[in-house]
């Protein structure tokens, strides 16, 4: 069995819950264990979700017009320039799926040794 060994990491919102983050793939987040019950979100007239505020946070934006996406580098320094695109949610609730652009050239050799196919 092979391990997996994409990074990982914990974001514990003002409230002392912990939300995971997994990146995915080179620009792919999934974020899970997101608290719903309280959770403010904005869509566009098409539907595009472009923010969602959970519950003790974090506050998470998709670039849109003026409005920039969140830097995944809030959450971990090496995800630094990682800004967020575009927010779909996942198939289990209380997760999204997070698409990123990188505001900085990323070079492939950095990150495929960290990521499981």
């Amino acid at each position: 069995m092979a391990t997996d060994t994409r990074e990982m990491t914990t974001h514990m919102n003002r409230y002392g819950n912990n939300i995971k983050i997994t990146r995915t793939g080179l620009v792919e987040f999934l974020m899970e264990d997101i608290d719903v019950f309280f959770m403010r979100t904005s869509v566009t007239d098409d539907n595009r979700t472009i923010m969602f505020d959970p519950s003790g946070g974090p506050y998470m934006t998709a670039e849109h017009g003026d409005q920039p996406g969140t830097d995944m580098g809030y959450f971990r320094d090496e995800w630094k320039g990682l800004i967020v695109g575009d927010i779909k949610w996942g198939e289990k609730e209380g997760s999204a799926n997070i698409v990123c652009y990188s505001e900085n050239p990323v070079e492939w050799v950095d990150v495929k040794g960290k990521l499981s196919s």
